[in-house]
């Protein structure tokens, strides 16, 4: 087991590098295939509670598409973390809600 434990992290740290290497340009096209891909592959999402999450060191940016499902009824809800150990609290989160930083950085409630 703790040779598939190592095996994770070493490629956890991989992938996040070879993500963070990528241009801003590719990121962001990138970004907007998935963003793309969920609006025509998810449509009753508009109608939903939609948990996200604020992007953090290069990861795929929900935001536009977030915004996109809330202006078609979805409610938003960003993670809060309450405690160590602790489950995720997710809140509703609107764009002119109040961010703090939270745990290693990442904005949230």
């Amino acid at each position: 087991m703790d040779n598939v434990l190592e095996w994770r992290r070493h490629q956890r740290k991989q992938l996040i590098s070879a993500r963070e290497t990528l241009s801003e340009d590719i990121h962001q096209q990138w970004s907007q295939a998935i963003s793309n891909f969920l609006k025509k592959g998810f449509p009753k999402l508009q109608k939903m509670n939609i948990g996200i999450y604020w992007p953090f060191r290069s990861e795929y940016d929900p935001r536009s598409i977030a915004l996109y499902f809330m202006q078609n009824g979805a409610t938003l809800a960003l993670p809060e973390v309450t405690g160590k150990d602790e489950p995720l609290c997710f809140r509703e989160w609107l764009p002119a809600t109040p961010l703090k930083k939270g745990a290693y950085g990442i904005p949230g409630l």
